[in-house]
Formats: C-alpha cells, sequence, structure tokens
C-alpha cells in the first residue's frame, strides 16, 4: 500500500491502527473535506457559523472577515 500510495509505510500503520476512527467520518459532514484531523475547540459554535455561512451564500451575501469575526462573538 505504501508503494501503491507513494506514503511511507508508517502512514500506512497509522491509519490503520485508527481505522474505526476513519471509517465512522460522515462523509457528507463539513470536516470530512478538511485535510486533517483537528479537535475543533468550540464545535456548538463552529456549527452554527456553517449553517449561517451556508444561509448566507444561498442568499448571495458576500461574507468579509469583519463580519465573519462579528458574527462568532
Amino acid at each position: 500500500l505504501a508503494n501503491e500510495y507513494d506514503i511511507s509505510e508508517g502512514m500506512v500503520s497509522d491509519i490503520l491502527k485508527e481505522k474505526y476512527h476513519w471509517l465512522s467520518v460522515d462523509t457528507n459532514s463539513y470536516q470530512a473535506n478538511l485535510k486533517c484531523d483537528k479537535k475543533i475547540p468550540f464545535p456548538l459554535v463552529e456549527e452554527a457559523l456553517v449553517i449561517w455561512v451556508d444561509n448566507a451564500f444561498k442568499a448571495s451575501l458576500i461574507i468579509t472577515d469583519d463580519i465573519l469575526s462579528t458574527k462568532a462573538l
């Protein structure tokens, strides 16, 4: 597998050790599209912001850094 995917044997080992974690990931979730799995310090705030951003995009609103920072507070 390491040669086939051009990754180290250690990475294959790490992935296999955490296989139940990776198999339980909801492929439709926001987190599934992230490159690395990070612990989110405030998951409820994160989820609320994701919903708000989705709704803002659907309404064709432009989201600036200032607006996002204010909304997060």
